[in-house]
């Protein structure tokens, strides 16, 4: 059985999970919590960049990061079916998927560089990610017809990165400020696979404390 390496937190764990709870295959792969931090890290075995997801396959092999998992899941069947594999809905596809993506690193260095210590913290590199945040959610609430229609892993990679903005931007009303890209995230929110992998429901899934 096929070893994925996640955190319960991780948006990029997320985004694999979801894929898998979408297509049915959730119960076929084994969940492995990784400390990336503490005392305990193994990731390098797996994974060289020290991130999750990594998945470990069974002859030994190793696939990361996110995108690369994701597509592999998809095509386990032989039937991909959030991954388009012709033309130009396929690279609409990819596009989305590359800008979710940075959509979720931008919080997460806006986390890391606030969390400094004052001395080392540099303001520009704050409202550097700020900025990066607000002109991609910009451009999706501009163009949110490209989000629209059946569920692909663009769409994917988008709500994990608008849920990693949430979680990193709280307090932050911004479907009032963008109600075409708030009214299509309330929507997908409620697919089950979302709910189900939550960093609550992950956390609760692999047994350990809420992060």
């Amino acid at each position: 059985m096929p070893v994925l390496r996640v955190t319960p937190r991780s948006p990029f764990a997320r985004k694999c999970l979801i894929l898998a709870h979408e297509k049915g295959i959730l119960d076929q792969i084994k969940l492995q919590v990784t400390d990336l931090y503490g005392k305990n890290q193994d990731i390098d075995n797996d994974n060289p960049l020290r991130k999750v997801p990594a998945l470990r396959l069974d002859d030994g092999i190793t696939l990361f990061d996110s995108p690369v998992i994701c597509e592999y899941l998809d095509c386990l069947d032989g039937k991909p079916q959030f991954h388009p594999q012709e033309g130009t809905e396929r690279f609409h596809a990819l596009r989305l998927q590359a800008l979710g993506d940075a959509l979720t690193e931008a919080p997460q260095s806006h986390y890391k560089e606030a969390a400094r210590p004052n001395k080392y913290k540099l303001s520009e590199m704050i409202d550097k990610y700020d900025a990066a945040i607000d002109r991609i959610m910009g451009w999706l609430e501009k163009h949110s017809e490209l989000i629209s229609g059946p569920l692909t892993i663009g769409g994917i990679a988008v709500t994990c990165g608008l849920g990693y903005v949430n979680e990193r931007r709280p307090g932050w009303n911004w479907e009032k400020d963008l109600p075409n890209l708030g009214a299509w995230y309330k929507a997908i929110g409620e697919r089950q696979s979302f709910i189900d992998t939550t960093k609550e429901a992950n956390a609760e899934r692999l047994g350990v404390p809420v992060p």
